[in-house]
């Protein structure tokens, strides 16, 4: 009986088509958001935690950064710093694994446009030699060239801008930082975590081709353009073993109590050994770390509340063809509740055709969410930030999660239109009731 139900309530529903296409398309609808958007939430997060890795492929990003603010620390200073760091580490809990001088300075490049005019844009220098951590970023991707600079007239482009100013590896740029000017060959093209998002300090938009440009030269390099002395640095990158909690800026509790106590006691501890103004600060203070940790937190909060209202007005519909399927069908089941059809009978066959129309649409939705929408969404990431990803965020989990939590909608809606027809009283259907 329960075969030759749903066989009838099958012919019911592909004769009003139109709803019933409608049904499918908003279940697929919402399964395709879901897998789109959570795909695009799990690679941001993703994406970071394996870009700042300690791994062959990870840059090893910095817990803290001791800034000078000022000047140049000459080579003593510097390592008498971490030196002093070492030996007075005020936490127990936070082991200290490394601490890194570092030289950074502004400067320009001289650019000649494609007109054949020649102009000034601003520029970022970093000073890098076998760096245990803050490495320069230089993933298996065909936006990443060449090597990294050994020599001192070598020079890493980042990605962003090389395409803006036209260069490429065997190119050569000149560089002025202070009072200096060389030119350098371009050995790579590559990424910095410092400019993953690449703006000028301070600018929340990201820079326009050829207006800012960042390169990462040997130490060497960097200490002869600027004319400090070898080993000189303006900032001490220090690596806590592990990846301890910090003070995040987007909420009002501190989420790293004991990483602000050691930035408490290092600040003092500074304070005594330099005269030079310092600021200690974590990840948090870098803003191209901050704006992506915003973004991946973003992503992560808002994709189940767009997925759910897709699900819901999936649900919504369901229910309220379903509705209208039993009024049209009222007599019918009048008629068998009156030959003793009884009403478990009849609950099944209103149960299974809800499920039927589910399954095709979060069928449909699964293909075209992982052959089109999650690509599209991970597009769109590389696109607007300009860096490659190298992580998909699309593991079984997740599909699982969006097709599951569609059929229990699509379950749930079907389930009072399923009581409702089974509690169907025939004298009230037959007197028109």
């Amino acid at each position: 009986m329960s075969k030759l139900l749903i066989k009838r309530l099958a012919r019911s529903l592909w004769r009003s088509k139109l709803r019933l296409f409608a049904v499918i398309i908003m279940v697929a609808m919402g399964v395709a958001a879901g897998i789109s958007f959570g795909s695009y939430a799990q690679s941001a997060e993703s994406q970071l935690r394996a870009v700042y890795a300690d791994t062959e492929t990870g840059v090893n990003l910095p817990d803290l950064w001791v800034d000078n603010n000022a000047s140049v620390w000459p080579n003593e200073t510097a390592e008498e710093l971490c030196g002093s760091l070492h030996s007075s580490w005020p936490s127990d809990t936070l082991k200290l694994k490394t601490c890194e001088p570092r030289l950074v300075q502004t400067g320009m490049v001289l650019h000649t446009d494609e007109a054949g005019e020649e102009k000034l844009v601003t520029g970022v220098w970093h000073g890098i030699t076998n760096a245990k951590v803050h490495r320069v970023w230089m993933p298996d991707h065909p936006s990443v060239h060449g090597r990294l600079a050994a020599a001192p007239d070598e020079v890493v482009i980042d990605a962003h801008a090389s395409t803006g100013l036209g260069l490429e590896v065997g190119s050569t740029v000149t560089i002025s930082a202070g009072q200096g000017a060389q030119e350098f060959k371009v050995v790579g093209i590559g990424y910095h975590a410092d400019h993953l998002y690449f703006a000028p300090e301070g600018s929340v938009l990201p820079a326009s081709e050829g207006t800012f440009v960042t390169g990462y030269l040997s130490a060497e390099g960097l200490e002869k353009l600027t004319g400090n002395s070898p080993g000189s640095a303006n900032l001490l990158l220090v690596d806590i073993e592990g990846t301890p909690a910090y003070d995040l800026q987007t909420t009002s509790v501190n989420e790293g109590p004991e990483l602000e106590k050691v930035i408490g006691a290092l600040s003092e501890t500074v304070g005594t050994l330099t005269p030079d103004p310092t600021t200690v600060y974590n990840r948090s203070g870098v803003q191209s770390v901050e704006f992506l940790r915003a973004d991946a937190e973003g992503a992560q909060k808002s994709f189940p509340y767009i997925t759910g209202m897709l699900a819901l007005v999936a649900g919504i519909t369901i229910f309220l063809s379903l509705q209208r399927l039993i009024q049209s069908q009222a007599r019918e089941i009048a008629i068998l509740r009156t030959l003793g059809v009884g009403r478990w009978t009849l609950m099944p066959a209103y149960i299974v055709a809800p499920l039927a129309i589910g399954a095709i649409g979060a069928l449909l939705g699964l293909a075209f969410g992982v052959q089109v929408g999650a690509p599209a969404m991970r597009g769109m990431y590389e696109s607007i930030l300009g860096i490659p990803v190298i992580v998909d965020g699309l593991g079984e989990g997740l599909i699982t999660q969006n097709v599951s939590i569609a059929m229990i909608i699509v379950f749930l809606a079907g389930i009072r239109p399923a009581w409702k027809a089974s509690r169907l009283k025939p004298l009230d259907v037959l007197r028109g009731q």
